[in-house]
């Protein structure tokens, strides 16, 4: 059994132990709070980043090397590939030397290079493409050109709902049939 001290011996034995720890000379130091450490980016290979809606599979981003930048939480990505499902047909595959991905709010930027394949087997490619996770859109406000089996057609962008899974050429559009 131990013994136990009246409440003012207990106050008055911590209130001596403070006055001799600052007698000896410490100086308590002010801690820095976890907010303020910096982490290192990280070099990482063979990444995937998954967006899910319940227990679907929406969006799997795949990089072949990626560097994350926690204190902006941005990931840049090499050797892109992006698969987006299709429902019951193909995934929606997109590819690209580079990204950005935005690790706050799923959202991803696609840079040069950027070639795709409709689930209808259609190809695109474009300089850059964005994907925004909120409106669930693909969009490019750069040349783009889109080849299906007997057009090729030109634009100044695009824009893609991925709920209706059609691509909408935006600004002059030109259409070119191929010999038949």
């Amino acid at each position: 059994m131990g013994t136990r001290w009246p409440h003012g011996w207990r106050r008055g034995a911590a209130l001596a132990g403070l006055g001799f720890a600052l007698a000896c000379g410490f100086e308590p130091r002010p801690v820095a709070p976890v907010e303020s450490l910096e982490l290192p980016p990280a070099a990482l290979t063979q990444v995937a980043f998954e967006g899910y809606s319940g227990e679907q599979r929406e969006v799997m981003v795949r990089a072949e090397r990626a560097t994350i930048d926690p204190r902006n939480r941005i990931a840049k990505l090499e050797g892109v590939r992006v698969e987006i499902a299709g429902g019951e047909g193909p995934p929606l595959e997109i590819h690209s030397a580079r990204g950005e991905f935005d690790l706050a709010r799923d959202d991803f930027e696609l840079l040069d290079g950027v070639t795709g394949t409709t689930t209808d087997g259609s190809r695109f490619e474009t300089p850059v493409l964005r994907y925004e996770q909120e409106s669930g859109r693909l969009a490019s406000e750069s040349a783009v050109r889109l080849q299906r089996p007997r057009m090729t057609l030109d634009a100044a962008g695009m824009r893609m709902d991925l709920a209706e899974r059609r691509i909408r050429l935006t600004g002059r559009v030109v259409a070119r049939l191929k010999g038949g």
